[in-house]
């Protein structure tokens, strides 16, 4: 049983709705939205590839139904931030798409980022023998 706890409205702004919701059904309602989806393709979700709602729905349309296919399609969480911004995203279009609840979808492998270093510092210092 979900109860709602406060609206808050805001002229020409998004609404806030506060829910009280069972602890497993968190990660469902979490990103609720109110408004009608066909006309909001053009949103960002990957703010580090340009990656935009539509590509990702496009992806999966396609038939690739886990992220790291839609990663390695389209490029979605290969910027600086890893898809640590985009990948929950994704993940509840794919939720979405499949029916699957969002617990049972998979996340990438995530890497930390690289940087170059000089071959001295790996050597012990700046000079040859």
């Amino acid at each position: 049983s979900s109860e709602v706890i406060r609206v808050q409205t805001s002229p020409n702004k998004t609404n806030i709705i506060w829910l009280s919701v069972p602890r497993e059904l968190v990660m469902e309602v979490r990103s609720i939205r109110l408004r009608k989806e066909e006309d909001h393709n053009d949103i960002i979700i990957c703010r580090c590839e340009d990656i935009t709602l539509g590509e990702i729905r496009e992806q999966i349309a396609q038939g690739k139904y886990t992220l790291e296919e839609i990663k390695r399609a389209c490029r979605s969480g290969m910027g600086p931030c890893q898809g640590r911004t985009c990948a929950p995203l994704i993940v509840n279009e794919i939720a979405k798409a499949t029916g699957k609840p969002v617990a049972q979808i998979s996340l990438s492998t995530f890497r930390p980022s690289t940087s170059p270093i000089k071959m001295a510092s790996l050597l012990g210092g700046d000079q040859h023998d």
